[in-house]
């Protein structure tokens, strides 16, 4: 059995009080069990105060930078909601955790330091996990690479996690938290021996409000868009609105986009995270060959009933904790009414369910295949939940 000690603070200018904040909510001299691991969500700023938290605990710490995260009985600025940080605490007797950081990952060997951080944590537990926690920042590795050589390293072991996110999709602002520091270009694993088997949920708007418009990609290379309909990708875009006065794609990247490819086992549906020099367009999954490329769309209410529906099935189960996601351009899509989505899951679970809640920059999740069978992948503009 995982208990869950969650806090959250506003404090992030007094280290002292900082530390004081958390460890007064998580009383750890009469909740702390024999193992125990923290997440650690917010925007991680200014970084000192929440490393003094860190340094404070007995066991490691991993997250994310993200814009806005909840926990039961969130505390939040009264001014600025994004200023608030959480931190859950899974601590159990029976069930272990391991957690640990990669070394640095380069653009010639993504897959060495993957394998070699899974191997080395796997190495530490009697029997494999029953799941893995991956985090991650936005630069590299690229998100279906991680979920390739981890499906390799563990036999397909369930991964579930998240990329780092910022408001500004800037990937310099978006960093992988562990133990008080933050990193670029690494990522972070937990794994989890647990006694109970664990569950997904998965919702995905976008899929089911596409635009009837289709056109073929005619030149790609990895993740890169180069020529849709024989056209330069940045011309096609330009004809679709997408690409402001300045030659950015900031309406590019708030636009879901559908790969669909008669190879691949499920529709892509992604972003497009930039250009490159030569003007490109960087996607965040690679970009099969010979592909179709769609547009969609999603709006407030879809948003909303998604959440309805992750409560929904959560409340049907019975469970020691719940991690859920979001990916961050859902919650742009609620405009002045961001805090929507979130509230939606604060009223319907409140103190009462153990949850741990953060948006994020690129979602890991297990889904059902065409065939039924449960594998693990890399979303966009989704919504996932795991019980455990």
């Amino acid at each position: 059995m995982i208990s869950v000690l969650s806090a959250s603070s506003t404090e992030a200018d007094e280290p002292d009080l900082c530390v004081l904040d958390f460890l007064a909510q998580l009383d750890l001299k009469n909740r702390l069990k024999r193992h125990a691991v923290g997440l650690m969500f917010g925007p991680l700023q200014p970084l000192e105060p929440l490393a003094a938290v860190c340094r404070a605990l007995p066991f490691d710490v991993t997250g994310i930078v993200s814009p806005l995260t909840s926990v039961p009985s969130v505390r939040r600025d009264p001014v600025y909601d994004t200023f608030t940080t959480t931190l859950t605490a899974l601590t159990s007797d029976e069930d272990e955790f391991v957690a640990g950081l990669s070394e640095e990952i380069g653009d010639e060997d993504e897959r060495g330091p993957i394998v070699e951080l899974y191997e080395r944590l796997a190495a530490k537990l009697s029997r494999p996990p029953k799941l893995i926690l991956a985090f991650s920042s936005r630069a590299r590795p690229q998100g279906d690479h991680l979920i390739n050589w981890l499906d390799k390293a563990s036999d397909g072991r369930p991964v579930v996690g998240s990329y780092a996110s910022s408001y500004t999709y800037a990937r310099d602002q978006a960093d992988l938290l562990f133990n008080g520091a933050l990193y670029t270009n690494r990522v972070a694993l937990v794994l989890i021996d647990a006694q109970a088997e664990p569950r997904f949920f998965f919702f995905s708007t976008p899929g089911g409000k596409r635009l009837r418009h289709r056109a073929l990609i005619t030149s790609s290379d990895g993740n890169l868009i180069k020529e849709v309909n024989g056209r330069p990708v940045l011309e096609y875009f330009a004809g679709l609105g997408l690409v402001d006065e300045d030659g950015s794609i900031t309406g590019a990247r708030a636009t879901p986009i559908f790969i669909e490819s008669p190879d691949h086992w499920r529709d892509l549906p992604m972003v497009a995270s930039s250009l490159n020099a030569e003007g490109h367009v960087l996607c965040s999954l690679d970009v099969p060959p010979n592909a179709t490329l769609g547009l969609g769309g999603f709006d407030v209410l879809d948003v909303i009933d998604d959440m309805r529906g992750l409560i929904r099935n959560i409340k049907r189960e019975s469970f020691d904790f719940c991690l859920i996601f979001s990916c961050v351009t859902r919650n742009r899509a609620l405009g002045l009414s961001y805090l929507r989505e979130i509230h939606e899951l604060e009223t319907a679970l409140g103190d009462k369910l153990p949850y741990c809640f953060a948006y994020s920059g690129g979602e890991l999740c297990p889904v059902l295949d065409g065939d039924g069978r449960q594998r693990n992948a890399f979303h966009n503009l989704a919504l996932v939940g795991c019980l455990l």
